[in-house]
Formats: C-alpha cells, sequence, structure tokens
C-alpha cells in the first residue's frame, strides 16, 4: 500500500529518500519570472542559494543571470553558466578572494561602508558595477528567523547611517527585506526608499531590490507588483532594477518523496519513522516546528494542530502520525498529520513544495545520506545526483586516511 497519488507512478519505484524536481514546472516559473520582467522593466535574478540540486533543468533555460554569495557559487555559476558574468552579494570579503571575485562578477553589493571603501575603487577599475546593501528598516517578513529588515540586523547600512554623498565607486543600492512575501509587501519598502532614500536613488545608477518575492505563488499580485514599480521608475527614471527571487524559481517545483521504516506508538502517540531527518535534511522546516512559522505539506495528509489532536476520537487517532526523522536528535520530528487511512511500513510519503532551501542547507548528521535527486519528466524520474558513502568518508577522515 501507498499513499503516494496514481498520477505519479514514477515516485513509486525510486530510492528514498529522494528529492524529486519537475522539470516542466521549473520551466514555468522561469518563463513567468523572466514573462514578469520584460512586462514592468527589471531583470530578474536567479538566486543560486535557494537550490543548486534544482540548477541542472535552469542552467538550460537561455538568458538567466546567476546571483551568488560566495566563492564556491561564484565557481558553481561559472560551471553552469559559463561567460555569464554573475551578480554577487558577499558578506564580507577577504584579500585572498578578491581577484576571484573581479573576475567573474558584473555586478558586487558590498554589506558595508567598510568593504566599499576597501574594494569599490578596485572593483570600479575593474568594471564592476558596485553597490553599497542598505537596510531600509521596513519589517514585512513574516518569518522571524529570516527578517533582514530589523534594526540591528548585519545586513546593509542603515539609510541615516549612509553619507550624504556616496562614493564615486558605487553605482548602485541593495536592499532586500522580504522573504517569499508578496508585491504588496515589496510596495511598502519602495516607499519608504522614496521617501527616505531619494536622496542616494538620485546618485546611482541602478537598484537590487533583493530576493524574497514569491512572484510564481498562485495568489501572487502581477498587478500591485508592476504599480510599485512603475511608481518607482516614475520617481527615478533613469534607474536599472534588478530583483532577485529564491524560492519563486523553484515554488512547487519539487517533492521530497520518503518511506516509512518503522511505526512506535511511545505513550498512544502513534509516530511515523521515515528514512529522512528533519535535522539533518530539513533544517528549516525543524524550526518552522518550533517557530510554527513554516509549513510542511504532506500528500493526502492534513496538518492537526496539538490542541485539536487532544480532542480526537479514537478512529481519527488511530490515523494521526506525528513524523518522526531517522537521526537520534530529540528535537527530529513534526506533529501532526492526520491520513485518510492508517499508515504501514513500507509506505511512501510525499512533502510537497520542497524545492528551495532543502538541499541547499542538508548536513552528514548521523552518517544519514542526504536525499538523492531526480528530475521528473512525462518519460520518468531520471536520476541527477546521489550521494554515496565515499562522500560521508572524504568529509570526514584526515588527509592521511582519504
Amino acid at each position: 500500500m501507498s499513499v503516494l497519488s496514481p498520477l505519479y507512478p514514477a515516485l513509486q519505484a525510486i530510492a528514498t529518500p529522494a528529492l524529486v524536481y519537475d522539470e516542466a514546472r521549473l520551466r514555468a516559473n522561469a518563463e513567468r519570472i523572466q514573462s514578469l520582467g520584460q512586462r514592468y522593466g527589471f531583470t530578474p535574478l536567479l538566486a543560486m542559494k535557494a537550490s543548486y540540486a534544482g540548477l541542472g533543468a535552469l542552467s538550460e533555460v537561455p538568458g538567466l543571470v546567476p546571483e551568488v554569495g560566495s566563492i564556491g557559487e561564484l565557481r558553481l555559476s561559472q560551471t553552469l553558466f559559463p561567460e555569464v558574468p554573475a551578480h554577487g552579494f558577499f558578506v564580507a570579503i577577504v584579500e585572498e578572494e578578491w581577484d576571484e571575485i573581479a573576475q567573474g562578477v558584473g555586478h558586487l553589493s558590498f554589506n558595508s561602508l567598510n568593504q566599499a571603501a576597501q574594494f569599490g575603487p578596485r572593483a570600479a577599475a575593474a568594471g564592476i558595477a558596485a553597490a553599497i546593501r542598505v537596510n531600509p528598516l521596513v519589517q514585512v517578513s513574516s518569518h522571524s528567523d529570516y527578517d533582514a529588515g530589523a534594526k540591528g540586523c548585519r545586513f546593509g547600512v542603515p539609510l541615516a547611517e549612509l553619507p550624504s554623498e556616496l562614493p564615486d565607486s558605487i553605482a548602485g543600492l541593495h536592499a532586500h527585506v522580504l522573504c517569499e512575501n508578496g508585491a504588496a509587501d515589496l510596495a511598502q519598502v519602495v516607499e519608504v526608499l522614496l521617501k527616505e532614500g531619494g536622496h542616494w536613488l538620485s546618485q546611482v545608477q541602478y537598484l537590487n531590490l533583493g530576493g524574497g518575492h514569491l512572484m510564481t505563488a498562485e495568489d501572487y499580485e502581477d498587478q500591485h507588483l508592476g504599480a510599485a514599480l512603475a511608481h518607482l521608475k516614475q520617481a527615478h527614471p533613469h534607474l536599472d532594477l534588478f530583483l532577485e527571487p529564491g524560492a519563486a524559481w523553484f515554488w512547487e517545483a519539487g517533492q521530497l518523496v520518503v518511506m516509512v521504516r518503522d511505526i512506535v506508538r511511545p505513550s498512544g502517540i502513534a509516530t511515523a519513522i521515515i528514512d529522512c531527518s528533519f535535522r539533518a535534511h530539513l533544517n528549516d522546516f525543524l524550526i518552522g516546528s518550533l517557530l510554527a512559522d513554516l509549513p510542511l505539506t504532506i500528500t493526502g495528509a492534513s496538518y492537526v494542530s496539538p490542541e485539536d489532536y487532544a480532542q480526537l476520537s479514537d478512529e481519527a487517532r488511530a490515523r494521526t502520525y506525528r513524523i518522526g526523522g531517522l537521526s537520534c536528535a530529540t528535537c527530529d520530528s513534526k506533529e501532526y498529520y492526520q491520513f485518510a487511512q492508517p499508515l504501514r511500513v513500507g509506505d511512501r510519503l510525499v512533502m510537497e513544495n520542497m524545492g528551495h532551501y532543502v538541499d541547499v542547507t542538508y548536513s552528514w548528521f548521523n552518517g544519514l545520506p542526504p536525499p538523492s535527486v531526480y528530475r521528473l519528466t512525462k518519460a520518468a524520474a531520471t536520476l541527477e545526483r546521489d550521494h554515496p558513502y565515499r562522500e560521508f568518508l572524504q568529509s570526514n577522515l584526515p588527509f592521511h586516511r582519504r
């Protein structure tokens, strides 16, 4: 027996755990984002930090511009998007990295005035369009752990702390305070930037409005996006605009397929032990279980709050489960999910919308291998990446033992 939908026969046979990317949905997301950019006058950037596994299909889409945050991502972008200068935001650049960064980026945002003073003139000399990241102190994120608009956040310079005249080497400003937000939230950011930052916007050639734009979600407000950017362009028509959505490129394009390995009932609480780990492989969603701000959706199941669980009938409780991860961390579980019928060992479960910020945050905690990666097409699910034991071995043995 399996709780998998019959619409996905290709997922019945693959080895679990498996992160499966729907190629058609990835391409549709890219088409939508690029279409919005053309319609409303901005250049979309592919924020690579959201998913490395999903880049296989997106690297085949023409016209994409990568956004990177480290030397590692810069090297990856040069492999997947050869001859395309990246946009870079590095929290702190060190001298030893500079030459490689300068050769690989076309735009570069500095996180502080110190970094701008140290590297800005060299960036300008290398033909790089450099920017300073600013914090407009607009708090619109619903995820408290990801609120880059909070006072005291380490990202960006508060507008009030900018010098009256920006350095000659600075060609842009960069503001990123959204996190899977809609266009109405972007409009708030734009209003503050116009009201409090107009003096500096008039001094630069471009504005990067950062990531967190969930423009491939079904309820995203296209017209609000257009209105906000038109308002900005009306005030500063000289500005080139960039947006770097992260999760939007991979939204609803990835599924995590896992298997129930055991079912335990400590103190009468049915717990399905899966062959994956929240602690090792789904850390964002484990945080969400503590902060109650990140959803987890399982195909064929409905979420049951702890309060509602306490009121369930015996019949309903018999098919309601806490989902337990495979690691030995006590916190490695999510609760509660109700199915149409009781689970059995060997059942496959599908966690939906898991294509973003999953593979990029995994670890080998407890020696548990991360999920393999598959690309799903109309024809089949094709293995694109796995994590054999030698990967674990090489990352943990001393050099002389490898």
